[in-house]
């Protein structure tokens, strides 16, 4: 069940469970309600105590439900909360303690206002407690607390230095960093002002921006959560609405492979494209469900095989081998095996082989194959994340909502123009020319 639903489930970071002075007037009832509940089971001693942890998940139940999430990620580990709560590089105390949250997600339970799954986790986490609202809780929710009076708060802690094993860690508030956090701020309060639907459901467009390796040099791209534009399938972002208005998508074409031929100084013919285009067709042996294919070019642009060479072309570029390379792209073609048809990204291609598509991806991108299987990618994405900074602030200035999805923008269909010029400027601005920028619509 949690499986189904997990993109509507909202993921609670450390940065609001320090966050206990959110004690909005709207709470006092449901407090009240809860807190004669809760001494009855545990006593008035243990209540005092957990106060502060009953009003956090009270506080981010009803935000999640006012914001139209199924349910919430609450650890259920103990050391989560002995952990300090690193907010923007800046470490804070964190004031709920792990016996009050627990207390209240079994009572809430016990009263079947929560399924709780304690053993699930979510991207490679070793926490685990998500959550499931149901319709008990809702009702309650909804008959304590006047929705109209609940505001949309912004996500705080924007900026996230991960170390090697991916563990959160301080840094020190350069000027250079204290502009991207209030960057970042100012976008996140920008798009909360939207209205931004996809199929009737509400998207959360908070953004934070995420480094690895402990160095601003790695990573640094930009993240959604919850039902956010990077939790929707390619497909569902086409029927995305932003203040009304339908929207469209704006991607840089082979983004990584065209900055480094720019940064060679090497313009690409026009017809040149990386990924091999209609040559790949003669130079490699595979064979295509050609009656599949059509039908699905019909509702979408479906080219499986091109699809196979830009995520090998991609695992080429972030891979330190060429034997970790063809293990994780076949890892990542099996995955794809096991989504439903309409998702897959390579179904109706039979007979090529991973081996295959590296070894013809090399040989037709033999200028820039220094940088394959060297890990490039980390760096590659630092400054495709910093060309997407660069969209933001700009779209920001001229009144344009956007959403960003990696190394693609999706906007009002009425800002087309204003759009590509602003990803062109960004482009030029970051990797020095404006060679190989192209923007497909």
């Amino acid at each position: 069940m949690i499986q189904e639903i997990r993109l509507d489930v909202l993921d609670i970071t450390l940065d609001y469970y320090y966050r206990t002075k959110d004690k909005p007037k709207y709470l006092n009832k449901l407090i009240d309600c809860i807190s004669i509940l809760y001494i009855e089971r545990y006593g008035s001693k243990s209540y005092t105590k957990s106060v502060d942890s009953i009003v956090s998940i009270l506080y981010n139940i009803v935000k999640s439900i006012k914001y139209e999430s199924d349910g919430l990620f609450i650890s259920r580990d103990r050391n989560f909360y002995n952990t300090d709560v690193i907010v923007n590089g800046s470490v804070l105390q964190c004031n709920v303690g792990y016996t009050g949250i627990i207390n209240t997600l079994d009572l809430l339970e016990l009263l079947g206002m929560l399924v709780v799954s304690k053993g699930y986790s979510y991207d490679d986490r070793s926490q685990s407690g998500y959550v499931l609202f149901t319709p008990e809780l809702i009702d309650m929710v909804e008959s304590n607390v006047d929705m109209n009076k609940v505001s949309r708060t912004p996500r705080n802690n924007v900026l996230i230095v991960k170390d090697i094993n991916g563990t959160p860690i301080c840094f020190r508030k350069t000027k250079e960093i204290r502009i991207m956090i209030d960057l970042l701020k100012d976008y996140n309060n920008f798009m909360s002002k939207r209205e931004v639907y996809c199929k009737d459901k509400k998207l959360n467009t908070d953004l934070h921006r995420s480094f690895s390796r402990g160095s601003f040099e790695f990573g640094g791209r930009f993240y959604s959560e919850a039902y956010g534009v990077q939790q929707l399938t390619k497909r569902l972002r086409k029927e995305i609405i932003i203040d009304g208005e339908e929207t469209i998508e704006l991607d840089f074409k082979a983004l990584h492979p065209s900055i480094i031929y720019a940064s060679k100084g090497i313009e690409l013919d026009e017809d040149f494209d990386v990924y091999g285009g209609t040559q790949a067709m003669f130079d490699l042996c595979y064979e295509l469900d050609t009656n599949y294919i059509n039908n699905r070019n019909l509702i979408e642009r479906y080219q499986p095989v091109r699809n196979i060479l830009k995520l090998c072309m991609l695992v080429m570029l972030n891979a330190k081998s060429r034997h970790t390379a063809i293990y994780t792209i076949k890892q990542e073609i099996e995955k794809d095996n096991a989504l439903p048809l309409e998702d897959r990204r390579f179904y109706g291609v039979y007979g090529l082989t991973v081996e295959d598509c590296v070894k013809y991806l090399t040989k037709h991108n033999t200028l820039i194959k220094d940088h394959f299987f060297s890990d490039a990618g980390i760096k590659l994405q630092n400054m495709d994340s910093n060309i997407i900074a660069c969209v933001m602030e700009e779209c920001i200035h001229k009144n344009i909502p956007a959403l960003f999805v990696h190394d693609s923008v999706v906007c009002p269909l009425s800002n087309l123009g204003e759009g590509l010029l602003i990803m062109k400027s960004a482009f030029k601005r970051v990797v020095g020319n404006e060679l190989n920028c192209r923007i497909e619509v």
